[in-house]
């Protein structure tokens, strides 16, 4: 398929189909892409997914009570309230809940606070629009670049305690590899455009060859354009493909598809740890509030049209 954008043309295959939409009090075009693989596989019906749509739309003020492994809810609390509990009241309270729900007192327990305040997808529709023009002069599939905003940046916090920065939150030594310029006096990771250069190189030069090489290492077979094996190369351009290769040597995988991914939300090695298990959960749940904004919120001008055999 071949896209032209500001004036040069990227012949590539893009995972999902990309749509041209106005939305309500807008009269801007925004480009996005529909994934309906995510239906016809049934991501929605998951645990984590259901959960992490919740979060995506319960106000910060409260939390959910959860079982860690499950993400089942077991009570809503006040964040506040919550908080402000000593670290033995708080053990305590969860030992009763765990009682009350005839739980075994082993379980893990988790209280996630409410993010709506974070996860503003209308938000990142924007930044989504112009990156995807990036990414296919960069001959990167623009589907990459839609997930990452809405994970990382969707209410545009640019700066996080570990260092990274910008909406496609790149740590300083990535981005002075991929290209970007970042001193004392230009930071170019918190210029869209350049940053989006930069993640759409990592993704190509650095994310999809570790994901190819860790499942051929296992005779795992797979299709680029399968949603399972953009999710894992979304884990390496998070956690690092050291972190990634260390879960997948304690899953030992010999096929893919959606249990890979679920045995990765379960699985802990290095640092592979409760952030890197929630990323693709967040992805998933971002995407179909994505999509959900698209159907009740926007009217769809242009789907660019797939041809024959096109992926």
């Amino acid at each position: 398929m071949i896209f032209t954008c500001g004036g040069a043309q990227a012949q590539m295959n893009v995972s999902g189909q990309l749509t041209h939409v106005v939305f309500l009090k807008d009269s801007v075009s925004q480009q996005v892409i529909r994934s309906p693989e995510m239906f016809r596989e049934g991501w929605q019906y998951l645990p984590q997914v259901k959960f992490w749509r919740r979060i995506m739309r319960l106000d910060p003020k409260y939390s959910y009570v959860n079982v860690a492994d499950t993400r089942q809810i077991l009570m809503q609390v006040s964040t506040d309230r919550y908080n402000h509990m000593s670290y033995a009241r708080k053990e305590a309270f969860k030992d009763s809940l765990l009682a009350a729900r005839s739980l075994p007192l082993s379980t893990r327990l988790f209280v996630t606070t409410g993010k709506s305040d974070f996860y503003q997808t209308r938000k990142a529709i924007p930044s989504i629009n112009e990156s995807i023009g990036v990414f296919i002069q960069e001959g990167v599939d623009p589907w990459y670049a839609q997930a990452i905003l809405l994970i990382e940046s969707p209410g545009a916090n640019l700066h996080s305690s570990v260092g990274a920065a910008g909406q496609f939150q790149l740590m300083k030594d990535v981005a002075i590899s991929n290209g970007l310029v970042v001193n004392s006096r230009v930071d170019e990771r918190l210029i869209l455009a350049k940053a989006a250069k930069g993640a759409a190189r990592l993704i190509d030069r650095v994310c999809l060859p570790q994901t190819r090489a860790m499942l051929d290492s296992y005779g795992v077979s797979y299709k680029e354009s399968d949603l399972w094996f953009r999710l894992l190369v979304l884990h390496v351009y998070h956690a690092g493909a050291g972190n990634v290769k260390a879960a997948m040597a304690k899953i030992r995988p010999t096929e893919g598809g959606m249990d890979l991914i679920r045995q990765m939300w379960q699985t802990s090695a290095s640092g592979f740890q409760n952030a890197s298990q929630n990323y693709t959960q967040i992805a998933i749940s971002a995407l179909i509030e994505l999509e959900v904004v698209v159907r009740y919120d926007g009217e769809i001008v242009m789907n660019t049209p797939r041809k024959p055999g096109v992926q």
